[in-house]
Parts: C-alpha cells; structure tokens; sequence
C-alpha cells in the first residue's frame, strides 16, 4: 500500500516524464510536490524497493501496470 506522498510523487514524476527513461530532478520534483528533497529521496527509495520505478544506469521510470492501483 501506498503513502500519500509516494501516491503524490508517483503521479509527479508520471506526469513529468511519462515512461520515459531520465534522471530524476530531484529538486524539481520536491519543489511540484511541496516536500523537503530528503522526504523526496525517501519515498522514492521505497517506490523503487516496491517495483513502481525502474532504476536503469542512473536513470528511472515509472512502471505503468494496470495491477497496481496508483
């Protein structure tokens, strides 16, 4: 199950970069989600660890799968 916050960074970082392979702009996307870049960090860590990103040579996207209810 999902936070609230790796709901709200799943969906930012979607809409930024769809499925497409690029380095996260961790910043940016602290700045759209209204959080500190260590929450940001964090949640993503764990999104990665929940298979809902895709870490690849130092870039990521978004796993898009109709079973995961996001």
């Amino acid at each position: 199950m999902l936070s609230d916050l790796e709901r709200k960074l799943l969906r930012v970082v979607f809409n930024l970069n769809r499925n497409e392979w690029v380095r996260l702009d961790i910043p940016r996307i602290a700045h759209l989600s209204v959080r500190s870049q260590q929450q940001v960090r964090a949640a993503l860590n764990s999104l990665w660890r929940q298979g809902y990103l895709e870490h690849n040579d130092g870039k990521s996207r978004v796993v898009y799968s109709r079973e995961k209810n996001w």
